[in-house]
Formats: structure tokens, C-alpha cells, sequence
């Protein structure tokens, strides 16, 4: 599917440089186009989607399924993958400002439709696109929202709940109970939060480890509800009902808080990697889903919804 569509370079300016990009055009069209702002997980995450040791390929794979439906795309590295930045430098604050200027920056490209301008987001992209959508300074605001894997509650529980799964789905050491188990990765996880908490830098060593502290203080008091509240247009969230990351339950308050029209999903095998474990959720079957492709059915649902939202609207 790669020659679906040509790639032309896109650099985005940023507070701190210029990030590499890239806008991709569907074929046998002229523009302006429909075009959608692909916004990534979080980490030193590439244009593709692809982390070191994580080639999730999930941007890659909605450029080109969104070409081959008529509809451009703009996606960017993250901070500190293809510069000289250190990407834990940077804060979940810093990763808004970039997407939003990603915004302006494609609102400002005679190649794009701006009538037809739409933001998808998977994991800390959902975030920030839900961010963007309720921004009523923002010009042109979205005319549709994607989240994938989206969250609706306050990032320190989201943390917290991750802690929880882990505990129960890991294996215990031996010797110990499952129960004894669960309760220490909480514990871990909570003593975490209130070692990061007492840090000042965007850089600190938590237990020994350097880690983006500045993001993690920022997300761990996100809570995504008022934004959903003030969101513009119609929304497309679609969680996996075996998302240990985020809570697929958080589709029912999307939907509630969402003014507009909320279409949600929660396909039942469906993880926070897009892709499909129909076994008992575990991160220990990562490595598994990653060499594994991207969920077709995700992936042609957001492209349906938009093509009949959004490319061949008038």
C-alpha cells in the first residue's frame, strides 16, 4: 500500500527548532485536500509511530489507508528523535504546544482543505487532540475528532489502574501469592507518584532512573473531562476492551460529556497497541502484537467514518 500515496516534506517549526515531517497526499487528486493531524503515543515517538525496541507503525498505517480514502495526512517525529533534544525533556504541555502548531502550521498550507481539517490521536495524541478540539481560540477548529485509546480521567488514576492490571496479570515471584503480588506493584506505583511529585526538573532520577519527571507531574493532573466538555464537532473514540493502559469504560463518558455526536467502539480483543490478544490481557504479549500489523478493522472504521463525514462532504 506504501505507493498509495506521495510523501512530501512538511518541517514544522516549534518553539525549540524544527521537527521533520512529512504531508501525505492521496493519489490521483489535486488539492487542496481533506487532511488529518496524526498525533502519536507517548515516548521519542518517529513520524511512523515507531519507538526504539517498539515499531508500533500506527501513524504509518492511517496515512496510508487515509490516502487510499482520499484524505491527506501530516505526521511528525516527536521531540528529541530526530534533533538533538533529550525527549524526556520535554512535557505533556510542550507536546500540546507542538501539536497545536502542527495545526496552525497545516491550516497555513495552500495545500490543505481547511474546511476539512480533522485530528486523530491514539494514547497521549488522544489527549492532545481532544485538547485541540476544545480550544475555542483554535482557528479552524476541527470539523471531526478520532480518539484511539483515549482517556477521560485524571492521569494519576490512569496510572494507578495500570498498576492494578499489571499486579493481577504478571507473574508473581516465587514463593509469593498473586494477591501479595498485586498489592507491591500498587505500592510501587503509588510511591512512584509521590517520588515524582517531590521533583522540580523536566529530567529527574526517580530510584536511580532519569525520566521525563516534568511530563509525568503534568499528566498525572490532566484530567481530559472539562476538555470533552467544550469539544467542537463530532468524535470517533474507539478503546479495546483489553486496553491495560487506559479504561475501555471511559467510552461511556466520552460519549455523555461529548456536545456533539460521539460514536464509540470497543472491539473485544482489541488492545492499546491496536492490535488483537485473544488471550488474557498482559503486557508480557507485547512483543508478540508488535510484529503483528496494525488492526485492519480499526483502521478502515476511521476510515469510513471519515470519508463519509468529511472527504466527500460538500
Amino acid at each position: 500500500m506504501t505507493a498509495a500515496f506521495a510523501s512530501h516534506p512538511f518541517d514544522l517549526a516549534i518553539a525549540t527548532g524544527v521537527l521533520p515531517a512529512l504531508l501525505c497526499s492521496p493519489p490521483g487528486s489535486r488539492p487542496p485536500w481533506a487532511t488529518a493531524l496524526l498525533l502519536p503515543g507517548s515516548g521519542p515517538i518517529d513520524h511512523d509511530g515507531n519507538a526504539p525496541g517498539a515499531p508500533l507503525g500506527i501513524q504509518l498505517a492511517l496515512a496510508e489507508a487515509l490516502a487510499v480514502a482520499g484524505m491527506a495526512s501530516v505526521r511528525f517525529d516527536r521531540r528529541g528523535v530526530a534533533d538533538d533534544q533529550d525527549w524526556k525533556d520535554a512535557t505533556f504541555s510542550d507536546n500540546y504546544a507542538d501539536a497545536r502548531q502542527a495545526w496552525l502550521a497545516m491550516a497555513a498550507d495552500p495545500r490543505v482543505d481547511t474546511q476539512k481539517m480533522v485530528l486523530i490521536g491514539h494514547s497521549e495524541g488522544a489527549l492532545h487532540a481532544t485538547q485541540l478540539a476544545a480550544d475555542g481560540a483554535l482557528r479552524p477548529a476541527p470539523c471531526a475528532t478520532v480518539l484511539l485509546a483515549g482517556s477521560a480521567q485524571l492521569g494519576r488514576d490512569v496510572l494507578l489502574r495500570q498498576a492494578r492490571l499489571i499486579g493481577r496479570s504478571s507473574q508473581p515471584d516465587e514463593g509469593q501469592s498473586q494477591a501479595a503480588h498485586a498489592a507491591a506493584i500498587l505500592e510501587q506505583a503509588e510511591e512512584a507518584q509521590r517520588q515524582i511529585r517531590a521533583t522540580s526538573t523536566n529530567v529527574a532520577d526517580v530510584s536511580g532512573v532519569p525520566i521525563n519527571a516534568g511530563w509525568l507531574r503534568q499528566f498525572l493532573d490532566y484530567n481530559p473531562k472539562p476538555d470533552l466538555l467544550e469539544v467542537r464537532g463530532p468524535m470517533l473514540a474507539i478503546t479495546g476492551d483489553k486496553d491495560l493502559q487506559v479504561d475501555p469504560d471511559d467510552l461511556t463518558t466520552m460519549a455523555e460529556a461529548v456536545p456533539g455526536p460521539c460514536r464509540t467502539l470497543r472491539p473485544a480483543d482489541l488492545t492499546h497497541l491496536l492490535r488483537h490478544d485473544p488471550t488474557p490481557p498482559t503486557l508480557a504479549d507485547y512483543p508478540r502484537q508488535i510484529a503483528e500489523p496494525v488492526d485492519t478493522e480499526v483502521i478502515d472504521t476511521v476510515c469510513q467514518w471519515l470519508t463519509g463525514l468529511v472527504v466527500k462532504a460538500p
